[in-house]
């Protein structure tokens, strides 16, 4: 009688993926992370009653993770980039927490519920829904870990409101909308800003591959184009927070020159 394997439960998925950014982001012979963290993930199987022995483990792990690359590049390299930062600032010894927006708490999670199913929605409905869900965030977890010494890594934050709400609906003026986001936030600004640049048309064709669809999804072709520009301008506007990194490159690519800027501010930061 055949027995189903069992599914492998939330911790190791997501460790799989994890072993997904080592694998195809650090160069070279397999980094000490990435066997420690082979090694966990086998042995986790190993206990769950999966019976596969090592090397068809490596094998089927590598080709899964090519398909789900394929499949869904922009939710993959989104995913291998908050886990390379991570990695570089615990490397240096940071307390790392990584959250995105919307969401990141159980209040925010339930605003982005509301924020993504809702296509009747009004734009300043959504601009306040948007700050709502961020307030809870610096407040509730942002702000909390920074005056602990930490550093955080939000997928998204206030500029996303002035690009898409802002430069892409055309609806508000930029100095009220900044306002309104400067008060959500308390004033909090990023240290630095990582802008993964690729040309809109591409950018499409990737959201369409795969990853969680939201209505903003749904906007024609201007529309992106704007908020495209809106990013660029405020790149412009305040250099030495943002960096501009072309993602239109192949990922490894793309990862080292996020891993070159990210060393280079830590060392700046420990000269200073």
């Amino acid at each position: 009688m055949h027995h189903p394997q069992p599914t492998p439960p939330r911790r190791l998925r997501a460790l799989l993926f994890d072993l997904g950014s080592t694998l195809i982001f650090f160069q070279g012979e397999p980094t000490e992370v990435f066997r420690r963290s082979l090694d966990e993930l086998y042995a986790s199987l190993l206990a769950a009653g999966v019976c596969l022995d090592r090397e068809s483990f490596t094998r089927e792990f590598q080709s899964r993770l090519e398909s789900y690359y394929t499949e869904r590049e922009t939710e993959f390299i989104e995913y291998t980039t908050a886990y390379l930062l991570r990695t570089i600032l615990a490397e240096h010894g940071y307390p790392v927490l990584a959250t995105r927006e919307p969401g990141g708490t159980p209040i925010g999670e339930q605003v982005r519920a509301i924020l993504w199913d809702n296509t009747a929605m009004h734009p300043r409905a959504e601009i306040l829904l948007f700050q709502a869900s961020r307030a809870q965030l610096v407040e509730q977890l942002i702000r909390p870990h920074l005056d602990q010494g930490g550093v955080v890594l939000c997928d998204r934050y206030a500029d996303s409101t002035v690009a898409y709400q802002g430069y892409g609906y055309q609806l508000v003026d930029l100095q009220v909308l900044r306002s309104i986001v400067s008060f959500a936030t308390g004033g909090l600004t990023p240290d630095l800003t990582l802008l993964l640049d690729v040309d809109v048309e591409e950018g499409l064709r990737r959201r369409a591959r795969g990853g969680e669809w939201n209505r903003l999804d749904a906007y024609e072709l201007a529309f992106y184009q704007r908020v495209r520009q809106g990013y660029h301008q405020m790149a412009q506007d305040e250099p030495r927070r943002w960096v501009i990194i072309d993602a239109g490159r192949p990922p490894q690519i793309v990862q080292q020159a996020i891993r070159t800027v990210v060393l280079e501010r830590l060392h700046q930061k420990q000269r200073a």
